[in-house]
């Protein structure tokens, strides 16, 4: 079924709202998401410089692992993010000595002794990506490579947050155990973005394709070209 010129406008302006509204919210996202990965990537980049900062000032190859929690703190309060360390040790144990006291702000937690026992940390992460999260710190271990993960982390407000951690590992003075510098920054609103762009995208395909007629739009002006057919 073709529709006329006349129906052509009644049918045409929902499509077009709807094809507007899919543009405008993937354009959104997609922004949303490129200033998220700059902030996320400059500071790793300040932390990085932090790190051989202080180990040139110290003049000392072990340096990296030993700053004060003051001197990190320096740097951390100015991200956007919590900043954090962990550290596997040769004989297999795993410490968190850092995280930043922006996780009081994001989180609600303090960031003292009891916050940074690892599993402390690791109970806060959702059931489901738990798995991921330790995957992804074997490979990372394994390979030398740096992490990159997104998961769900709960609040003391009892609230899911998605977070996007990133963090570079580096073998430690003796050689024995590996150090991650990293930071987890808040990428919630993010996810609700993404998420409202799929369905919007979903109702939109059902309608495209449930629709028994031909459904188009043009511009009222020019030569009257079809925006979508």
């Amino acid at each position: 079924v073709e529709l006329g010129e006349e129906d052509a406008g009644v049918a045409g302006q929902p499509v077009q709202e709807r094809l507007r509204y899919e543009r405008e919210a993937r354009t959104a996202a997609e922004q949303l998401l490129d200033q998220r990965t700059r902030e996320l990537e400059e500071a790793h980049r300040e932390i990085e410089r932090l790190r051989w900062k202080l180990a040139a000032s110290a003049g000392a190859q072990d340096a990296v692992t030993h700053e004060s929690p003051a001197q990190l703190d320096s740097v951390a309060e100015n991200l956007p993010g919590i900043v954090w360390r962990r550290i596997m040790h040769q004989d297999g144990r795993v410490t968190y000595p850092y995280v930043s006291r922006k996780a009081e702000q994001l989180l609600g937690y303090l960031a003292g002794p009891t916050y940074r026992l690892p599993a402390v940390l690791f109970q806060a992460i959702h059931p489901e990506d738990q798995p991921r999260w330790e995957a992804a710190l074997v490979r990372s271990a394994a390979e030398l490579r740096p992490l990159a993960i997104d998961c769900r982390v709960m609040t003391a407000w009892e609230e899911w947050r998605w977070f996007r951690s990133w963090a570079t590992p580096k073998r430690s003075a003796d050689g024995g155990g590996l150090v991650w510098d990293g930071i987890s920054l808040d990428v919630t609103e993010l996810k609700r973005a993404e998420s409202a762009l799929s369905s919007a995208e979903a109702r939109l395909r059902h309608v495209l394709t449930s629709s028994p007629a031909v459904l188009y739009s043009f511009e009222a002006q020019g030569d009257y070209a079809p925006t979508f057919i």
